[in-house]
Formats: structure tokens, C-alpha cells, sequence
């Protein structure tokens, strides 16, 4: 063998080198945390040297949905991984631990891997389960390593009067109902959240509870849809404490205290979301609720109503005790009730330099005079320039609302249509009413 050929013969050797083997522990150690956990775990089959290399991780997701193919789901195969996995990785630190059901599991093996996970100071805990029919952890309440939390779940947490998470940042539950473990000598709970920056509860109940307190100094967003009290017609009041500098997102999207939510005064909220889903039942309720959020809230930009809150407010008289948003420069209504075009006057009213407006309705609007509307809203002639119209409300009514703005926004520059529901042929015949319908902006462009 000659020279030239003993160099190639290196250079061979090397391009086939094992590097990765090679790398640092700690280098190998990020690399599989960040395959899912099925991946890591499949690395162990590359060789001997590897077999348990994926013991390491400190990211540890489990659904038995995506753990074999064809979404055939074998109980026991699943919990011997799960078990494999907490086992093998001994005693390290966890950073996030994901587990995702689609069946129910035997109670006592639930509870030891959430346990399992509480005791390695796992940091974002991630839990969807399709029933409560296990016994959360004593330790979770209050764990001191938890900075994100997110769970869907229907069970009932037993919670005490007052409950601190002092590194908690993001909190996320569903489906979940909450009692108090005092009740009935106490009806109020109190939380700390030194560190929380997002609370978002969905179809969550509140058992026994009249007054809920949050400290959370470092609030930014706070979501509050679809809970109840669980009392029937009782009430329960949400209250955040002052001392919320940073809360810029509010959403109220609920059933039975839309009127009983106390925001910090002044706010600093920047964008508002509001609807309740009883609005119609009592307008009085709804519209008074509506007034004291949108009162502790006017320095908004972005506000999101339903149109059927705008239909209370109108209907009730209570729109008038709305402040003036001065700073609204986008609004979006969206609709499962029947709306009217006067209600939607009525409300472009209070916001005088509206820049967007966004409807998105497939109820068929009431079909009002448009001649009786009186003098339109300044924002309307003056400032908007941008209409999104989600079109589904009726021919000749919806057509009505696009000529009304086209024939008055005289500062318009798009109205863009949308017609998820009409025919090519209905989309086209649109179209060409609306290019020959009179405007007051020569530059307004329309796409439908």
C-alpha cells in the first residue's frame, strides 16, 4: 500500500468517526432533552455505548396518543414506559413534565408519577386527563420549584384559604373545581403569586368560595372564561389587589360575575376582552357589569366585545354611562345573538379615533331603519380605515351595513369581506354591488 493510499485510508476513518459519542455530557444531555421523549429513548438502540445515554434528560413528555403508531393505544405498554423512564432517570432534576391521556389509568400510578415529578423540583408541569379519578399531591399546592403550570382536567382540588406559589409565572387550568377546604367557616381564598406574570382559568367552578383575592405583583395577562359559582344564583367576587403595574390583558368571558370582577385603579390594561354568556337573560346585569370594567379600563387600545354585550348595553340604557375610549384604536365584535346596526352605532359613539373595526357574525342582524340611525360617528367619517367583515348575516342586511360605511368612511382605505358561507356566484354578486355602490373614499380598496 502506497502512500497516497494510506492517506485516504485515514481520511476515511475519520469522516466515519463517532463524534457525537464524543461530545461532553452535558452537550449530550441538552441534545436529547430536546427530542421528545419517545426519540431520546429510542437513541438506547444505536448501540452499546449509547444504551443508556438517554437517562440523562431532564424534559420528560409522555402521551399515549403519539407513543405507538396508528394511535392503537396499549395500556400497559404505556405505563412500563412511563415507569421505565422515571425509574432509569433516577434522581435528576426535571425541567418539564407533559403527560398526556386520552384513557384513564389506574389511580395509584397517576398520582406516584405526578409525585415523582413534584419531588424532582419539576419547573413546568403540563397535565391533559380526561377524568379526576386520581388524588392530586398534597405537595403541589405551594411548591416552591413550579414556574409554569398548565392543566385540563375535570377534578375537584381542595384548596386552603390562603395559598402562595412563590416562583409560579404561568398558570393555566381547565375543567377544574375548586372548594374550599374551610368552608363553610370561611367563603374567601387568597392568593399569592409574587412571580406571576399569566392566570388563565376555563370552565373552571368555584364551590363555597364568595371572594377571591389575588396578589400577583407582577401581572400582565389575566383570563377569566367560561367559570362559574357553583351555587346556582349565587355570586362570587374576583378581585385583584393593587399593585398590578404591568397588567396589559384582561379577558372576562363568563356566565355569573361579569359585575363582581375589582381590577386594580388606576390600570394600566391596554387590551380588553368581554362577553357574558347570560346577557340576554338580564340586560341590566350585563350592561352594568360591562360599564364598571370599561370604566376602570378606558386608557385600552384593542377591545374585543360580543355583539350581543353591545345589544345589552343599548337595550338596558346603560351604554350611555360608558366613558369615552379616546385611545380605542381597534374593535372587534363578535356575535352569537342577533345584532343591530343602531347598537353598533351607538357604540362607535364612545370611541372617537377608531383606526380598525373587525365584525365577525353568522346571525342574521336585525333589520334596522337606517334612515332613523340620526348623525353617524365620528370615527366612522373621520377616522377608520381599515372594516373586516366576517359576512354571514343575511344578504340584503349585511350589504346594507357595508354600503352604510362604504357611503360615509370618507378616510377608508380597505374594506376587506369575508364569505365563508355563499357561492362563488353570491361571492361575485357582492362583489359588483359593492364596486358600484357610492363612496366617500375614492382610495378605499375592497376585497372580498
Amino acid at each position: 500500500m502506497d502512500a497516497t493510499d494510506q492517506v485516504l485510508n485515514q481520511s476515511d476513518r475519520e469522516d466515519f468517526q463517532d463524534r457525537i459519542s464524543d461530545l461532553p455530557r452535558s452537550v449530550l444531555t441538552h441534545i436529547l432533552s430536546r427530542l421528545t421523549t419517545k426519540d431520546a429513548v429510542a437513541t438506547s438502540a444505536l448501540s452499546k455505548t449509547w444504551k443508556m445515554k438517554w437517562t440523562c434528560i431532564f424534559n420528560l413528555d409522555f402521551n399515549d396518543t403519539s407513543l405507538y403508531s396508528y394511535r392503537v393505544i396499549n395500556r400497559e405498554r404505556f405505563v412500563s414506559f412511563v415507569e421505565k423512564v422515571l425509574h432509569h432517570c433516577g434522581n435528576l432534576r426535571i425541567h418539564s413534565f407533559h403527560l398526556v391521556c386520552s384513557k384513564s389509568y389506574n389511580a395509584c400510578q397517576v398520582t406516584r408519577w405526578i409525585f415523582t415529578a413534584l419531588r424532582r423540583g419539576v419547573k413546568n408541569f403540563s397535565l391533559d386527563y380526561p377524568s379526576g379519578n386520581f388524588l392530586f399531591p398534597s405537595c403541589f399546592l405551594g411548591s416552591e420549584s413550579l414556574e409554569e403550570v398548565t392543566i385540563s382536567i375535570p377534578w375537584t382540588v381542595e384548596i386552603y384559604p390562603i395559598t402562595s406559589f412563590r416562583n409560579l409565572k404561568i398558570l393555566r387550568l381547565t375543567r377544574m373545581k375548586f372548594e374550599n377546604m374551610d368552608y363553610p367557616h370561611s367563603t374567601e381564598l387568597f392568593f399569592s403569586f409574587p412571580a406571576l406574570h399569566t392566570f388563565c382559568i376555563r370552565r373552571c367552578t368555584w364551590m363555597g368560595i364568595k371572594l377571591i383575592r389575588i396578589e400577583a405583583p407582577s401581572l400582565s395577562i389575566f383570563e377569566v372564561s367560561r367559570c362559574r359559582y357553583g351555587k346556582g344564583d349565587e355570586s362570587c367576587e374576583i378581585q385583584i389587589l393593587e399593585g398590578a403595574p404591568n397588567l396589559s390583558y384582561v379577558k372576562w368571558a363568563s356566565k355569573d360575575f361579569l359585575e363582581n370582577f375589582v381590577l386594580p385603579s388606576p390600570s394600566s390594561v391596554s387590551k380588553a376582552v368581554l362577553d357574558h354568556f347570560n346577557v340576554l337573560e338580564d340586560l341590566w346585569v350585563a350592561g352594568i357589569g360591562a360599564v364598571k370594567l370599561l370604566l376602570l379600563v378606558s386608557n385600552i387600545t384593542r377591545l374585543e366585545l360580543s355583539i350581543d354585550m353591545v345589544e345589552a348595553l343599548d337595550r338596558s340604557g346603560t351604554i350611555r354611562y360608558i366613558p369615552m375610549l379616546d385611545q380605542v384604536i381597534y374593535l372587534k365584535l363578535d356575535s352569537r345573538y342577533s345584532g343591530s346596526t343602531r347598537a353598533l352605532m351607538s357604540l362607535l359613539r364612545k370611541t372617537p379615533n377608531l383606526l380598525f373595526l373587525d365584525i365577525q357574525s353568522n346571525i342574521a342582524w336585525k333589520n334596522d331603519d337606517y334612515e332613523l340611525i340620526g348623525t353617524l360617528p365620528p370615527c366612522v367619517m373621520c377616522r377608520l380605515k381599515k372594516i373586516d367583515l366576517t359576512y354571514g348575516f343575511g344578504a340584503a342586511i349585511g350589504f346594507h351595513l357595508m354600503r352604510l360605511l362604504l357611503q360615509n368612511g370618507h378616510v377608508l382605505q380597505l374594506m376587506s369581506v369575508h364569505l365563508p358561507k355563499l357561492s362563488r356566484c353570491a361571492k361575485n354578486q357582492i362583489m359588483l354591488k359593492l364596486i358600484m355602490a357610492p363612496r366617500a373614499s375614492p382610495y378605499v380598496f375592497i376585497q372580498v
